[in-house]
């Protein structure tokens, strides 16, 4: 089958003879005289590269550009202009413009751009098998010598999921399944042995030290600062995301460790308070729990006589406070807001349309981005923007698919998440599965009276009583609390206004 390119211009009709040479090249070229019809033939026929002119009457190339981008058209696109523009390229560039060609156009430079942006996923196909070896390899020869630090761990699960994103070859996953099993389990064991170093100081960044570490100093630099927390943000959604805010901001992306257990009650608060839950438990004793202490815990440890906004939004009505607030920005040099909506992606039902849709990563990933990019949160933080905000954005922890229950037995009242327990006293059938700690202290855990047991790898606990119920029930749902890559390593980043 022929690759078909759209072709808009206005003055179309001049460009029949480098149309004839496309045909004679194999391509098959349809021709369109304006941005409208151009717009109108991608929403009802197949397309595979767009050639677009920069200057037209009606709608221009950078029209034609955003349209594409608001309709969710997602073809590669070369932009034909008349002058080597910096300020036009970087703008296009933005916009995810894939090349450009130079009028008067050369027929040898057009057909070699095309040729290039057309050819290239047959030939990454070709040599993607080999460079994946290379990386199965280099991951397998770590894992054996066995002196990752806290740093390689983040280089391998970046990685790891770089190749999730980015390919689909027959076979694939299948062995790149078998190497996160492999690496989750070699990363729980790690864990497992340095935690404690960590949490008496000797370790990578942890929540409880973000803000004093890396987000007060980064307030002092800037006038004006948004710190954006959002709710269980795996890595890979936050790259989802990230294209919304790539035109508007300069990036500098970071990560740090979650402390255990990876869930709000603890990661959170740590974050906030600048503490560890041995120590944020005994000053909010009842509303740690239902995570009632972020703003108090911030205030009164960070906030000091700032004006500072807070807000927390866990439903979609929660967010119409914002036009407020940026109506009158002057008055908050600090604004906070917690956004849940990616947690409750994660924790949803295993029926109804929400779970046909976020069935696995790929569908948490194009949800998320599917939101953020029509959210009151983004028109929020364009607004910001144009007034000079930077952003301090983060998470408290990430999720993992749950495939494999094991068995835990403890008492009635015994802490109902499935990555994590505590009780006076719990067991697990397969100690293989867990991380059990019987003095919480020594972690700077709290409940102290308490015992723990913190799921390893894909594990999540199931009772006794019914297994098979509990089983076939969470299996394949997000979930978090455990030892895991995917929820201890999460991103921090620093967004400058461009």
């Amino acid at each position: 089958m022929k690759p078909r390119i759209l072709w808009i211009d206005d003055e179309i009709v001049t460009l029949e003879p480098l149309i004839k040479l496309l045909e004679n090249a194999g391509y098959y070229v349809i021709p369109a005289a304006s941005g409208d019809k151009g717009i109108e033939i991608l929403l009802n026929d197949r397309i595979d590269l767009v050639l677009l002119d920069e200057i037209m009457p009606g709608k221009d190339g950078l029209a034609v550009l955003n349209d594409m981008h608001a309709l969710g058209i997602d073809v590669p696109v070369v932009m034909v202009t008349k002058v080597e523009d910096a300020d036009f390229i970087t703008e296009t560039l933005s916009k995810k413009v894939a090349g450009f060609v130079i009028k008067p156009i050369k027929f040898a430079q057009l057909y070699a751009v095309v040729k290039q942006i057309l050819e290239q996923p047959q030939l990454v196909e070709k040599e993607l098998p080999k460079e994946y070896t290379r990386f199965y390899n280099n991951v397998m020869e770590r894992l054996n010598r066995g002196d990752i630090t806290p740093e390689g761990w983040i280089d391998i699960y970046k990685s790891l999921l770089k190749w999730d994103i980015s390919i689909d070859i027959p076979g694939f996953h299948e062995l790149h399944d078998g190497l996160w099993e492999k690496v989750e389990k070699h990363f729980s064991q790690y864990v497992e042995h340095h935690y404690r170093d960590w949490v008496e100081g000797t370790g990578p960044l942890l929540s409880p030290y973000v803000v004093k570490e890396e987000l007060l100093p980064f307030l002092y630099e800037h006038k004006r600062m948004l710190f954006l927390l959002m709710d269980c943000m795996r890595f890979d959604v936050w790259w989802a995301i990230k294209k919304e805010l790539t035109p508007m901001y300069h990036i500098d992306e970071s990560a740090y460790y979650s402390i255990l257990p990876t869930a709000t009650p603890f990661a959170r608060n740590a974050i906030f308070s600048g503490e560890f839950p041995i120590d944020f438990v005994k000053q909010y004793p009842d509303a740690w729990r239902n995570n009632e202490c972020e703003r108090p815990a911030f205030m009164k440890r960070w906030g000091g006589t700032k004006n500072v906004a807070f807000v927390k939004i866990i439903k979609s009505e929660d967010a119409e406070v914002l036009p407020d607030i940026l109506a009158n920005y002057k008055r908050y040099p600090l604004i906070v807001v917690v956004v849940n909506l990616i947690d409750m992606l994660v924790h949803r039902p295993k029926h109804g349309l929400l779970y046909e849709v976020v069935q696995d990563i790929k569908g948490l990933r194009d949800l998320s981005a599917l939101w953020f990019s029509k959210s009151m949160l983004l028109n929020f933080i364009r607004g910001l923007h144009s007034h000079g905000y930077a952003i301090f954005l983060t998470t408290d922890h990430g999720a993992i698919l749950g495939r494999k229950g094991v068995k835990i037995y403890g008492g009635e009242h015994i802490s109902p998440s499935l990555r994590y327990k505590y009780d006076r006293f719990i067991k697990v059938e397969d100690k293989r599965a867990a991380m059990l700690i019987n003095e919480p202290r020594g972690y700077r855990l709290a409940p102290e009276n308490m015992q723990f047991a913190i799921a390893k790898e894909d594990y999540f606990f199931i009772y006794p009583t019914h297994p098979d119920v509990y089983e076939k029930r969470y299996k394949f749902l997000f979930q978090h609390g455990g030892i895991s890559l995917q929820e201890m390593i999460i991103p921090l980043v620093k967004l400058e206004p461009l």
